[in-house]
Order: structure tokens, then sequence, then C-alpha cells
């Protein structure tokens, strides 16, 4: 059984196991309440797609070619495309888009002052 980040409906916890399915929906069961939330199974495949994600954030401050931006994965466009979007803006209060980007690890590096994405060694 595989174990996905989607929140349960009853306590919002993140630790839902597939339990049980039909033709339509999906059965699963939180680890914390021990409730039972349904999904489609294109809910399934979008939870499965996203957390899945090599991204190491969901939102972040972050150095893009050098420069400061607010970083954001487009979850719902990273699923139809079929590889992590991010979109990339100035302000984090605001959201507006300035830039969308395909996620490439070389590209992206954690502000050293603003980032809470852990810092990891440089890609060579």
């Amino acid at each position: 059984m595989n174990t996905l980040s989607m929140p349960c409906s009853d306590c919002g916890a993140s630790d839902l196991v597939e339990e049980a399915e039909d033709t339509e929906l999906v059965y699963l069961r939180c680890g914390s309440c021990r409730g039972v939330t349904c999904a489609t199974h294109e809910d399934l495949k979008f939870w499965r797609f996203t957390d899945a994600l090599p991204v190491p954030f969901a939102r972040d401050w972050v150095l893009y070619d050098g420069e400061t931006w607010v970083a954001t994965v487009d979850y719902m466009k990273s699923f139809r495309c079929h590889r992590p979007v991010v979109d990339l803006a100035y302000c984090l209060t605001h959201d507006q888009t300035l830039r969308t980007v395909n996620w490439d690890p070389k590209r992206f590096q954690p502000h050293p002052r603003l980032s809470d994405w852990k810092h990891q060694p440089a890609i060579p």
C-alpha cells in the first residue's frame, strides 16, 4: 500500500494509505485519525505525480541564474506538462508571476539568507 501526502478530509494529516478501490473511487485511510477519505483515480494520479516531483521546495526564495526570486511550484501546470514547472516573482506577498520556467537544478540555488530550502552542495 502506498502512502500519499494528500490531506485527510477529517483531520488534515498527510499520511493517507490506499485501502480499497472500485471503478470510480479510491478509498484512503488516514494514519492519524483512522478516518476514510475518497478520491477519484484522477486525483490519485495528481497526488502521486506531485509527491514524486524532484523540486526541494513548494514556495521559497531562490537564486535563479544569480538573481533573487520567489519561486513557487505550479502543480497543475507541472501535471499537465509531465515535468516540474516553477513560477517566478519578485514579491512573496503579491502573487504576480513574472516568469514561468522549467525546473533545472543547475539554475536554481537556495538564497543564502532568505531561503528555508536546505542548503545543498552545488551541482557539478
